[in-house]
């Protein structure tokens, strides 16, 4: 089994693809996130690229939004490899990004069960096309 990692190059980074997420991308939720998600039009070194937004409306102080950053990134980091091979094995790609929709602060058991809700439904999604 291949360790879970979230490197570099699984960063999703680039201001014009955060915005296509946004323009372009489809989304389906599951309480405290709505996950954003598209094909991207060039090719990645990797087959999955993700990036965290907690809107400074929904959580005022700087500290709290990068604690919950880090606990979705870590809840993405083990549990993405499932997903990974799969897209990885059909040549495809995808842009996803967890957008944090709570004004609460969420503990990291529901973080993790809400990413894993929506990877799997995003697995589902993706081999229906």
């Amino acid at each position: 089994m291949t360790p879970a990692t979230f490197n570099k190059q699984e960063r999703l980074k680039r201001r014009k693809s955060i915005e296509a997420l946004f323009r372009t991308g489809r989304s389906f939720s599951s309480p405290p996130f709505r996950l954003l998600y598209r094909t991207p039009g060039e090719t990645q070194p990797v087959p999955l690229r993700m990036t965290v937004a907690v809107p400074r409306r929904a959580i005022k102080r700087a500290v709290h939004r990068n604690l919950l950053k880090r606990r979705t990134r870590e809840a993405y980091r083990m549990q993405n490899q499932e997903l990974c091979k799969k897209l990885a094995r059909r040549g495809e790609g995808l842009e996803i990004l967890f957008l944090y929709q709570s004004t609460e602060i969420a503990d990291f058991r529901t973080i993790r069960n809400s990413v894993r809700i929506l990877l799997s439904r995003l697995s589902s999604e993706t081999e229906r096309r």
